[in-house]
């Protein structure tokens, strides 16, 4: 609890990211025994480098899957409109801006989409362009998603949940 403080008061993505990986490691002896499911943040998940510009966990899911001869897909979901939780009980939640410094870089994705459907992105064939050089995307963080995500959803109007209490 005395780590989770120090991260939430600091802002430290980089501590964060160490404790998760710590928990996962906890875990270690199971994982390539079964079938395993994670659920992080959108900004933790993707094969190399993270949307945070470090190695993060989805970098860590990925290599432990490759040592055992499988591999891993990364989904990332993300809302184009409505509100967003927030991580504490107390504190607001936040209304999202596909324009915003945050979404900017989907802006091909939202661009490719209806208004009330959701929409899923196979990124392979993306990817597949982007290393034969048929494409180029300047945008950093857009390229990341690409090649460290196997899918992306976008769902055009997203709602908070609740806290249980």
């Amino acid at each position: 609890m005395k780590l989770s403080q120090k991260i939430y008061t600091s802002g430290s993505h980089h501590l964060r990211v160490q404790l998760m990986k710590h928990n996962l490691m906890q875990n270690y002896k199971v994982i390539p025994k079964s079938k395993n499911l994670y659920k992080y943040g959108a900004n933790h998940l993707p094969k190399g480098e993270s949307l945070l510009e470090l190695q993060d966990i989805g970098s860590l899911i990925n290599n432990i899957a490759d040592s055992q001869f499988e591999s891993s897909l990364h989904i990332m979901v993300i809302g184009k409109n409505g509100i967003q939780g927030v991580p504490l009980n107390g504190m607001e939640n936040q209304k999202i801006d596909p324009n915003s410094d945050d979404l900017k870089h989907f802006k091909v994705f939202f661009d490719s989409m209806g208004e009330s459907k959701w929409y899923l992105f196979n990124n392979k064939e993306i990817l597949n362009k982007l290393i034969s050089n048929k494409i180029k995307i300047e945008n950093k963080t857009l390229e990341r998603v690409i090649k460290g995500y196997d899918y992306v959803i976008v769902i055009p109007e997203i709602t908070p949940a609740s806290f249980i209490n």
